[in-house]
């Protein structure tokens, strides 16, 4: 069984990850849209940074037994108005939010008790499904690097 040092620590790579290939883009290659995604690179990346507090709000829930109410529409909703407004927002901006972010959650991980690991809470998203603690462990880092592969993979960069 994974720990939840372990999980805060495969966290805290991908967050390191992402902010390397962050810092490294061009202003070209931070305007590039990202297929999959339909974003451009700054608003992946700005995704990333608001997605750390999103998970560890649900970890929180789930901690407490609380049934979480979003919706997969309602996040599609919330990505698209994300992706409106966050267009043009700059890697300084977005890499300051993603390493805050990215350590309270860090952080959120690495002061689990592994018995916190299986408790859970009712999914909105999944339509009420339970999801773990360990299930959003596993997806914090999983989001992270999911979204930067492609963007990577969009810029031909494996180099990051």
């Amino acid at each position: 069984m994974t720990t939840p040092f372990e999980y805060a620590e495969d966290l805290q790579r991908a967050t390191a990850e992402a902010l390397g290939f962050a810092e490294s883009c061009s202003p070209e290659e931070w305007a590039t849209v990202v297929p999959g995604d339909d974003w451009p690179v700054c608003v992946v990346v700005h995704h990333l940074a608001l997605g750390c507090n999103l998970v560890t709000g649900w970890i929180d829930c789930a901690l407490e037994g609380r049934p979480i109410a979003d919706t997969g529409e309602g996040i599609d909703e919330e990505n698209h108005r994300h992706a409106e407004e966050f267009r043009e927002v700059s890697v300084a901006e977005t890499v300051e939010l993603l390493r805050a972010n990215g350590a309270a959650a860090v952080a959120k991980l690495g002061h689990l008790a592994e018995s916190d690991l299986t408790k859970s809470a009712e999914f909105g998203p999944a339509g009420g499904e339970p999801f773990s603690v360990e299930q959003f462990c596993t997806a914090a880092t999983g989001h992270i690097r999911s979204h930067i592969g492609r963007a990577r993979d969009t810029l031909g960069r494996d180099d990051d």
